[in-house]
């Protein structure tokens, strides 16, 4: 599906409102509800991809960082936007075990760079895997 060009970087205030709105409705969906978390559009260039997730230690407050260049990519879709929001929620359900991983390995060691790459492999199944369910449920 083909997005609306709202998300382009002119719009920009527009597409911060709309990410808030999808992510606000994925945060409860998610039993996130004990978070409140940021949502930013940055408009740099973001080194390691389309979005990034951070969270303080008390796993109540965190911010969503998504690339303002890859909603501007002609070739991404608004399912791609809705997936890549999910993907970053998720990593708040494993923020507890990443900080665990993290303090028993470090966050340079071995380890934990094989347990990063499965637990972003697997914030994309379960990204994917959700949306495709609620968006079956809506057709």
């Amino acid at each position: 599906m083909r997005r609306t060009k709202p998300w382009r970087a002119g719009a920009l205030k527009l597409a911060h409102k709309k990410i808030v709105a999808l992510g606000r409705k994925w945060e409860k969906r998610l039993g996130l509800a004990q978070w409140t978390v940021s949502y930013y559009v940055y408009g740099g260039s973001m080194a390691g991809g389309a979005a990034e997730t951070r969270w303080h230690d008390n796993y109540q407050d965190a911010g969503i960082a998504i690339d303002q260049k890859w909603l501007d990519f002609d070739t991404t879709t608004d399912e791609d936007i809705e997936i890549n929001l999910v993907h970053e929620l998720c990593h708040l359900l494993f923020a507890p075990m990443d900080d665990e991983m993290a303090s028993m390995f470090g966050l340079e060691s071995t380890v934990y760079g094989m347990y990063a790459a499965k637990r972003e492999g697997m914030c994309d199944v379960i990204a994917k895997l959700i949306v495709d369910r609620y968006k079956r449920k809506r057709d």
